[in-house]
């Protein structure tokens, strides 16, 4: 018998499952507990341009293009239902960038069109519920309510967030390897949100071919209009009055419709309210959201697959997107033990899902992740994430803003290795696409490299009290230090506009700590470490723009020239030179170059947008010219310096010939903030950048 996989569930993971076995030639049986295999459950499911592309390879995107409905504008409302802001064209740009726009269209149609496109639909099976399974040998045998029994080599868990196949595999793990199953994926599915959905008629004046969010105090909405506005999917999040875990989360009743009515009902959506959607929708829903990934997603010859081990908060839309992508890497990594043995041995199976699961874990935990952060900015759920609503995430240009976002999430995807990629028209490529392929830095490294980092400072900093080769009653030695920590304080300051840094976005606490603790080297040290944890991800460096904004470029020398000039002239002059001027330049810095840079936009037609920020580098000229100048300065105050405390360098030098001449001058110089600029910016390349080194490289 040719080796056969038995799959749980035929909604969007377990059918893509299945089509996608179908081209491969692997034979399977797919198992459905409802009566149909497209119910109406659930509204609205986007696809983005991860799963578009898997599913072009199977043929079935077009069709999924032409019947659904693709946003060319996202707008954001607060609580009174006041536009904050509003981006576009989305459209356009992203099908630029990835070959694919966004798009939305029902749930059940995206199911309706999996199952049109399976040939053999014997292989479906409706009304069958695993309820058992019986035994996990060289095969596995499941028991199904209505008492049948089915014989396969696998079995696939497709069954959703409430999955039966899971239970079981937990069930089986316990009793024969007790402790397989760590205590936390019983525990980690949670709920913090509950979603109610509907599709409604658009309400007057609302704009089509648009998303519409709108944020308020611990809640928000989501709606996604057709063209015409004729009808609209609406998603409104709302936080539980406390979390919710597995098995305690409840399903809703109509009681619990009115009670979120009652509290939220009034909420302003746009130009409408929560009440007037509900009031006309089609049709709708109240569910919790749950969100986890779990540690372990297989057990000898049964694995997980979607919802069932990966559930992901809707308000990014990546959920079924992230099926796909799970079922695309599955059904490869199956494809070649099919290929290699008709019946698998045990060793190859785990070895598959082994595989499985280190591919696709990490990136089912960053999205994950992104999805909790986006609801929580969205419902402003601290000040904190008040503060990224209002003034980061709404006033950040669509191509370093949402298209960057839809750049992380989508271009490291997997495709399918066993059938032809789809004629690609975007310009930027996926990470499968790449001849050089990054990988993301281990563990092991990252807290090594920053290990390092903290205690090269701390010992630098110690040891920097003493003996100085420059006389402490010079006036050179605060000069000296100040410029050297230009080149810092410049190098923070590109930095921060750099679209991959996240927490680091702003330099100005780290100079405020540095110049008025007058602890530079440890600023300078935690600012390093922080950088190289945030470096971590491939996605650090690819797809996120290296590019800089053109007017910060153009901005940086004319800004370092008119910080800088006061300190380093009132410090070369004065008899009693202080820090202040210093403090003051440091932290002038940044906003200087930032009230230039709006000027500059202001002012003069700059050139802008997804094209110069991914394929540009009109940065370059300007960033040299920059570094140029810095360099200029540093190093004329530092031949300056040597040059005119020679005399007592070269009496130190020749006053002891023994061997403890080197070692005086090594803790001289790591005694000087010069030294400990130079320990840790020594080990920041490597820290930061040993990635580069780890590519692999694959030129098939």
């Amino acid at each position: 018998m040719a080796f056969k996989v038995l799959i749980a569930g035929g909604s969007i993971s377990g059918l893509t499952l299945a089509l996608i076995f179908e081209r491969y030639g692997i034979d399977y049986l797919l198992l459905e507990k409802h009566a149909e295999i497209a119910p109406f459950l659930g509204t609205t499911i986007g696809i983005n341009p991860n799963g578009a592309r898997i599913l072009d390879q199977l043929g079935v995107y077009s069709e999924l293009d032409r019947i659904g409905a693709k946003p060319d504008t996202n707008s954001y409302y607060d609580w009174q239902g006041k536009l904050l802001a509003s981006q576009k064209p989305i459209v356009p740009l992203m099908t630029w960038l990835f070959g694919y726009s966004l798009c939305f269209l029902n749930r059940q149609d995206l199911i309706r069109v999996l199952y049109a496109a399976i040939k053999d639909k014997s292989k479906i099976q409706t009304t069958v519920e695993i309820v058992d399974v019986l035994e996990l040998g060289s095969r596995v045998r499941v028991l199904t309510r209505d008492g049948s029994e089915y014989l396969a080599d696998i079995l696939v868990g497709a069954d959703g967030v409430r999955s039966q196949v899971r239970n079981e595999l937990w069930r089986v793990a316990s009793d024969q390897e007790p402790g397989y199953i760590p205590a936390r994926d019983k525990t980690c599915i949670v709920s913090d949100y509950s979603c109610m959905t509907g599709i409604s008629p658009s309400p007057p004046g609302m704009e089509d071919k648009a998303i519409l969010r709108s944020i308020n105090y611990h809640r928000s909405c989501a709606v996604f209009t057709q063209p015409g506005a004729k009808l609209c999917w609406w998603l409104a999040f709302f936080k539980n009055d406390g979390p919710l875990s597995h098995p305690n989360i409840p399903r809703f009743t109509v009681d619990d419709h009115e009670r979120i009515l009652r509290s939220y009902g009034p909420d302003k959506i746009g130009t409408s309210t929560l009440n007037k959607i509900y009031e006309t929708a089609h049709h709708k829903v109240l569910v919790p959201v749950e969100e986890f990934t779990l540690e372990k997603w297989h057990y000898k010859r049964i694995v997980l697959l979607g919802d069932s081990c990966h559930k992901l908060h809707p308000i990014i839309g990546q959920g079924a997107n992230q099926a796909i992508e799970s079922a695309a890497c599955l059904a490869d990594l199956l494809h070649g033990v099919a290929l290699e043995n008709s019946h698998s041995s045990n060793d190859a199976i785990d070895h598959a899902f082994s595989q499985y699961h280190a591919i696709r874990y990490h990136r089912a935990v960053s999205a994950m992740h992104a999805g909790r952060l986006a609801q929580r900015i969205d419902s402003l759920d601290t000040w904190f994430f008040k503060y990224l609503a209002l003034h980061k995430v709404i006033k950040t240009p669509i191509e370093s803003g949402l298209l960057a976002s839809f750049a992380k999430m989508s271009l490291p995807a997997v495709s399918l290795k066993g059938l032809p990629q789809p004629k690609h028209p975007g310009n930027v490529l996926y990470e499968d696409q790449i001849r050089m392929q990054p990988r993301g830095r281990s563990q092991h490294t990252t807290r090594l490299s920053m290990l390092g980092f903290l205690l090269v400072s701390g010992i630098l900093w110690y040891t920097h009290f003493g003996f100085s080769l420059i006389s402490p009653q010079s006036h050179r030695l605060d000069l000296y230090s100040g410029v050297q920590s230009i080149c810092i304080s410049g190098i923070w300051v590109i930095e921060s506009y750099r679209l991959n840094l996240g927490a680091l976005i702003s330099i100005l606490p780290f100079i405020a700590i540095a110049m008025y603790s007058n602890i530079w080297q440890i600023s300078f040290a935690v600012y390093c470490a922080w950088y190289i944890y945030q470096s971590t991800a491939p996605g650090f460096y690819y797809p996120t723009p290296r590019a800089i904004d053109v007017g910060v470029a153009m901005s940086l020398p004319y800004t370092v020239l008119f910080a800088y000039a006061v300190p380093v002239y009132l410090t070369a002059v004065s008899d009693s030179p202080t820090n202040l001027p210093w403090i003051s330049a440091h932290l002038l810095f940044p906003i200087l170059t930032y009230a230039l840079t709006t000027l500059l936009h202001r002012t003069i037609a700059l050139p802008t947008g997804v094209k110069i920020a991914y394929t540009g580098d009109l940065d370059i000229p300007h960033l040299k010219r920059y570094h140029n100048l810095v360099f200029l300065i540093a190093a004329s105050t530092h031949i300056i310096t040597l040059a005119t405390e020679y005399k007592r360098f070269d009496s130190l030098i020749t006053s002891t010939r023994d061997f403890w001449t080197g070692a005086l001058v090594v803790v001289a110089f790591l005694r000087s903030l010069r030294g400990l600029l130079f320990g840790d910016g020594s080990i920041w390349p490597w820290g930061s950048f040993d990635r580069i080194m780890e590519m692999e490289g694959d030129y098939d």
